[in-house]
This record gives C-alpha cells, structure tokens and sequence, in this order.
C-alpha cells in the first residue's frame, strides 16, 4: 500500500531554491516536457495543495490536448487553447493560435 507521500513523489516534486523560502515545484508530462512553477508560499502544506491543484490541471489539459504557450504575462494564459486565443483577441485563426 502506498502512502500519500509516495503517490506525490511520483506525480511532482517540492523544492526551495538556495536562498528562497518559497515553494515551487517540478513535473513532467509526457509529450509536453518538464513543468516548473512558483507555488508563492512559504507554507509546505498550502505548496502541496498548490502543486496538487496544478499537477491535476496540467494532466488533465494534455489529456485534452490543449497547447502550453509560454512568454505571457497572464500566469494562466500558457494553459490557452488556440480557439480561446481567438476569442480573446491573441489571434486572428486557429493556424495563428496554433503557432504560438
């Protein structure tokens, strides 16, 4: 039987960088490459609520096959399909979207 700690170990790791207290994590998804991410705590048990709720949104829009898009100043916006990308004015087509 597994314990919570093992389950977490294998969907994302926790980390501090040297000289920081803040939280961040670390995955991998396959096809989509490693993920790393500012949790903005310094609580351990709110960064693996944060990193919990992440790892979950992230496996379920590949799964979907929503594009990451990178570079943006909206920390949501690498999660953005090529058709929201449309409606929201960042593209003028799908084919644009898709090139981001």
């Amino acid at each position: 039987m597994s314990t919570p700690g093992n389950v977490q170990a294998e969907r994302y790791q926790l980390f501090q960088r040297t000289g920081s207290t803040r939280w961040q994590v670390r995955f991998s998804i396959k096809g989509q490459g490693q993920f790393k991410r500012s949790l903005d705590t310094d609580d351990e048990r709110e960064a693996e609520r944060r990193a919990e709720a992440i790892w979950y949104e992230a496996t379920y829009r590949a799964k979907q096959g929503l594009i990451p898009i990178g570079g943006d100043y909206n920390r949501y916006a690498h999660w953005r399909s090529p058709r929201d990308m449309m409606i929201q004015g960042c593209a003028t087509s799908l084919f644009q979207a898709s090139q981001h």
